[in-house]
């Protein structure tokens, strides 16, 4: 089986995630050849390339642009394609318009997005995408929005996104280890390290997030500091902020960083301060690593922190209610020991990366086995 991944962005964030996992396990199977086209590049090019996959560049500026449509489907031709897996609305509607030029791939799209759609995309997602084999819901919730944006029902499949559960480490590495990088961030042994991971951009609500902390700070005498991991176009209004309001003494901005796995084993509570979210990948990533999630009340963070009994949730905006959730945690130790225990219990049960690879797997088999290539109802 030869299977493309379409996505616009070769970045680092989530969705990105999201191809290179499961990229990972298919590319172990001797069977299949993986593709990779992108429109930016970045640092998931390099790691497609690293695991084997065939890379190429295609511009794509915009969902009807025909000139990459034609581009996509040319190279289909030239390799075999039998599948092409699209992230986001562009480069789904590019990959359904390449079939006009070459009909065999089966159009799979994964919808990371939880936005309510315009009356013209929804016309448009109702003229277009009955044409995919496929629409991966990550949640439940994501389905519904789904349906509201017009996407055709029988169409969805809802297969929840996935992350690599860490292996147990030796006890004595991972002191030494969290010593360690607990000394390299600047973190004394009585302080309790709070974690967030994001893009710096205004839909993730990081300067929501400082100031939540800054709320925090005035409830509390503990000593504590909030380290906050990534990069993206408000980076440098998010140190200026913290510099303006004398935060620099709690606020880490570590930048992007590979080893986010090392920074979540140094804490027990994760923030997630979203305007919107599907299902947050970096939420996922600390529930396997067993932190305590204080998120905001965005739909996909509803889904999945209630179904984990893993945190609690505040409105976006409220940062009293944010600040105070964070402080029960800090401030009840049997509350929080429970709250992680179940993140950790659920990444395994319900958001293991193997569960994911293997239904998203069966689901491409499904589509070449279908002369229509239709996928079944949601589950």
């Amino acid at each position: 089986m030869n299977i493309l991944y379409l996505i616009n962005h070769a970045g680092s964030g989530g969705s990105e995630k999201y191809i290179h996992m499961m990229a990972e396990r298919f590319a172990k199977k001797q069977s299949d050849k993986l593709h990779f086209i992108y429109n930016e590049d970045g640092p998931l090019r390099e790691k497609m390339a690293a695991l084997g996959a065939s890379c190429k560049q295609v511009v794509m500026r915009r969902p009807w642009d025909f000139r990459a449509a034609r581009a996509i489907a040319a190279y289909c031709s030239e390799q075999g394609i039998d599948i092409i897996h699209a992230q986001f609305p562009r480069e789904n509607f590019i990959a359904i318009l390449s079939k006009n030029f070459y009909p065999k791939p089966r159009a799979v799209y994964t919808s990371h997005l939880l936005i309510k759609n315009t009356a013209v995309w929804k016309l448009a997602n109702s003229l277009m995408c009955p044409r995919n084999s496929a629409i991966i819901a990550l949640c439940e919730t994501a389905r519904a929005a789904l349906l509201r944006n017009k996407m055709p029902a029988d169409k969805i499949r809802v297969i929840p996104n996935g992350v690599n559960i860490p292996s147990v480490p030796n006890e004595s590495e991972l002191a030494r280890d969290k010593a360690a990088l607990r000394a390299e961030l600047g973190l004394s042994p009585e302080e309790c390290a709070l974690v967030s991971v994001m893009r710096f951009s205004e839909e993730k609500g990081p300067i929501f997030l400082l100031e939540s902390v800054r709320v925090l700070r005035s409830m509390t005498p503990r000593p504590f500091k909030l380290i906050v991991v990534g990069d993206g176009e408000m980076f440098d209004e998010l140190k200026k902020y913290s510099t303006d309001h004398n935060m620099t003494s709690y606020v880490i901005f570590t930048g992007y960083r590979e080893d986010v796995g090392r920074i979540l084993q140094i804490s027990k509570i994760f923030i997630n301060s979203s305007k919107t979210e599907v299902q947050s990948f970096a939420i996922l990533e600390a529930m396997s690593y067993g932190l305590a999630i204080a998120a905001t009340r965005c739909e996909g963070n509803k889904d999945l922190v209630n179904r984990a009994n893993c945190g609690k949730l505040a409105e976006y905006g409220d940062t009293f209610a944010m600040a105070s959730i964070i402080y029960r945690m800090m401030s009840d130790p049997q509350y929080l020991s429970k709250l992680a225990k179940n993140a950790l219990d659920a990444a395994k049960k319900f958001y293991n990366i193997e569960i994911t690879a293997k239904e998203t797997y069966e689901l491409y088999r499904s589509l070449l086995s279908s002369k229509e290539g239709k996928a079944g109802n949601a589950h």
